[in-house]
């Protein structure tokens, strides 16, 4: 085990609680790594898939650390699973929530005075409790986890405003370290994250783990007619015997397919939104959780805490509101690693009904005058209960979605002061006066809000309507790369169709290389005394028969081929592989990198890379970065210079001089934050291209003559 720092005896003590209290034999991936980042006092964001056990990462240390491990989670009912979960485990953890009663919570707080408390689960609106704040400025804390933190983030999926207090709740308590924890988050969620939660770029950590699930197949079935939808959500069950999870995006349309389900499969099939009561919620979470019942109608609200690993099958009826939110619930099929799949089922109607439902939450800039209105005719310093359903002069529809990011961002200007919330009513106390500025700088936030929503949507249809692997575009989305390609036939729609589409000579000679490829593997396994799977899988040689790559560049461009492998395998691969496959086939089979490649080799600007591709620019700084690296050319040079300024260059390289192995964000803090993220990356390779091939005796360096004549 990696302890990354730690000391052997935390190591030992955190061995010894994972076998003997969790009765665990070992950590899943990137666990062991957030467990001592705690012990070591970072804070962090962990960006793990559904399933890959984020709550382990503060249960266990919440058992070791000298103070309660306090944690902010958004649901009631996994709060109180959680707890009990632990209760069971002989591990001390209660809950304050808005369902407990005033003694339950004075019983919270006085065992959490008298040192009787490991865990403490609180309810994010519960961060404005008189009750709680008064108190909670006494009290110890060790860890403080955000779980769900892209719920932080204006520009995430489910962005709630409690959240926005997380920083200032922090800031009471002691300032603990943070661990906050998601299943999906951007660059730009990610960045909002660690903005709100006031944390030092130097003391900050970010685990990632790949959002590609490659053991489920992603499928979009566009219905014309709604008998059409019918079918096809029937057609989804009626193959799959094991659980299924079914999610819609109003409570109405959950009642709904439920009592269609029930009614054409004959089983019981579970109902959960919020409109059920919390019992009945609960009752729905326990049997499914324990495999009691098979299938759910749900909204988006399940899922969060199911602890089921066998989830066959997730189906989405109708549009998800963005890949975000979609990518979280199909991550919850498939957890034991298994064969899974993903079905969104939607018809043109969902996709205009979404369109229309965002057009009419376009922002007015009336909407915020009137309710700022409101705002200066109360008296500065005294309590005020403001009513964000309350209609205006104007007579402000009541689905105007901004009192709750009026409040957020007043309070931000410093212009209120939360004393407590209640459902759509907050006790505020305004603070200073009313500014125009304020109306103008509020209503652009709102703009920029809808806007965000409106790239949301698009993104979101685009994947409906794509003809690229689906499981590439989501990827791409998030600004990763995707795993090792799976088998066509078991990734995705697209590329199952795709298979289809090709003609029976191209399927034969594909077939054919798989087979070489096949007995060559097993040839040398033999010879290394090795198994065949330890040489290469069966993804990488269904991969390397479809594209049957040429040259030994172009072999080093296919996922699963590494350095190593490419060193041991690769002459061999390429002689073997030169007689199968068409240099068309081979083209139509490039991956969007690979594409890219090609066209820097031209000398295509930037920006008509991306276009041309179908990728973001920062994802094309990507590619770029590493061909820079490979380019055995000085075609890279044009791209360097056109895009970082000698002068700059410079800069970074006197801060890359000290530590060359410098990461991104260390070489952004270093520098204050005056380069952006793609004038460093290109100038750092740039400067390792130039600085190898100094030492390979190649050309001289031309920054370094710069320096010199500067001198």
């Amino acid at each position: 085990m990696n302890t990354i720092g730690i000391s052997q005896s935390t190591h030992k003590a955190i061995t010894s609680t994972l076998r003997q209290v969790f009765h665990l034999p070992g950590f899943r991936p990137l666990q062991q790594e957030i467990i001592s980042y705690v012990f070591m006092g970072y804070s962090q964001l962990a960006i793990l898939p559904t399933g890959a056990g984020k709550s382990l990462c503060y249960q266990l240390p919440s058992v070791l650390l000298p103070a309660p491990t306090v944690v902010i989670s958004p649901l009631l009912s996994l709060m109180q699973e959680q707890a009990q979960r632990m209760r069971d485990l002989g591990i001390r953890a209660m809950t304050w929530s808005h369902w407990d009663a005033p003694k339950e919570r004075r019983e919270v707080l006085n065992s959490w005075r008298s040192g009787k408390l490991q865990l403490v689960f609180l309810a994010p609106e519960r961060l404005t409790h008189l009750e709680l704040l008064r108190e909670v400025s006494t009290l110890p804390c060790s860890l403080l986890v955000v779980d769900e933190a892209h719920s932080i983030s204006e520009w995430g999926h489910d962005f709630r405003p409690d959240y926005r207090r997380i920083g200032r709740f922090r800031r009471i308590i002691g300032n603990p370290p943070v661990l906050a924890l998601t299943a999906t988050a951007t660059s730009v969620v990610e960045e909002d994250i660690m903005r709100h939660l006031d944390l030092d770029a130097h003391n900050w950590r970010v685990t990632r783990q790949s959002m590609d699930r490659p053991n489920i197949f992603l499928g979009v079935h566009v219905a014309n007619t709604i008998e059409e939808k019918h079918l096809a959500v029937h057609k989804a069950i009626n193959q799959e015997s094991g659980a299924v999870i079914v999610y819609t995006w109003t409570r109405r349309q959950a009642e709904y397919w439920g009592q269609w389900l029930s009614r054409s499969f004959r089983e019981r099939v579970g109902i959960y939104h919020a409109g059920l009561s919390q019992r009945e919620r609960m009752a729905v979470h326990q049997d499914f959780t324990k495999g009691s019942l098979r299938l759910v109608a749900a909204t988006t609200a399940f899922g969060m805490g199911i602890d089921r690993s066998d989830v066959r099958g997730v189906l989405n009826i109708g549009m998800p509101p963005s890949l975000d939110a979609y990518t979280q619930q199909w991550g919850r099929a498939g957890r034991d690693g298994h064969k899974a799949w993903a079905r969104l089922i939607v018809t043109p109607g969902d996709i205009i009904q979404r369109h229309r439902m965002l057009l009419r939450e376009k922002p007015r800039i009336q909407a915020v005058e009137d309710v700022m209105s409101m705002l200066k005719d109360c008296p500065i310093g005294k309590p005020w209960w403001w009513d964000f359903n309350a209609r205006g002069k104007n007579d402000i529809p009541e689905h105007e979605p901004i009192g709750e990011v009026l409040l957020m961002s007043l309070e931000e200007m410093e212009v209120v002061e939360l004393l407590a919330k209640t459902g759509h009513k907050a006790l505020i106390t305004v603070k200073k006066p009313i500014r125009p500025w304020m109306i103008s700088a509020i209503g652009d936030r709102i703009r920029r809000r809808y806007l965000h929503r409106l790239n949301q949507f698009e993104s979101m249809k685009t994947h409906i309507e794509t003809q690229r692997c689906r499981h590439e575009g989501i990827s791409a989305y998030f600004g990763q790369s995707s795993s090792s390609g799976p088998d066509p036939k078991e990734c995705c729609d697209i590329c199952l169709q795709g298979i289809r589409n090709q003609d029976e000579g191209q399927k034969d000679e594909i077939l054919d290389g798989w087979q070489k490829l096949s007995a060559w593997r097993q040839h040398r396994a033999e010879q290394d005394h090795v198994n065949p799977y330890i040489i290469f899988s069966d993804k990488v040689l269904r991969l390397l028969a479809v594209r049957a790559p040429k040259t030994l560049d172009e072999l080093r461009q296919c996922p699963g081929i590494g350095s190593v492998k490419l060193s041991c395998y690769g002459e061999d691969l390429v002689a073997l592989l030169q007689r199968h496959q068409t240099s068309e086939m081979v083209q139509s089979a490039k991956t969007p990198k690979e594409q890219a490649w090609d066209l820097f080799s031209e000398g295509v600007p930037l920006v008509q890379v991306a276009a041309r591709i179908n990728r973001k620019p920062s994802t094309v700084i990507g590619y770029l970065e590493e061909w820079i690296l490979l380019d055995s050319t000085r075609a890279w040079q044009w791209y360097g210079d056109s895009m970082v300024h000698p002068q700059i260059r410079e800069k970074i390289r006197t801060v890359l001089n000290q530590n060359p192995e410098m990461s991104l964000k260390s070489l952004f803090a270093a520098l204050e934050g005056q380069y952006t993220y793609a004038e460093l990356r290109i100038a750092r390779a740039m400067i390792k291209k130039l600085r190898r091939s100094s030492d390979m005796g190649g050309q001289p360096d031309p920054d370094a003559h710069t320096s010199s004549r500067g001198e």
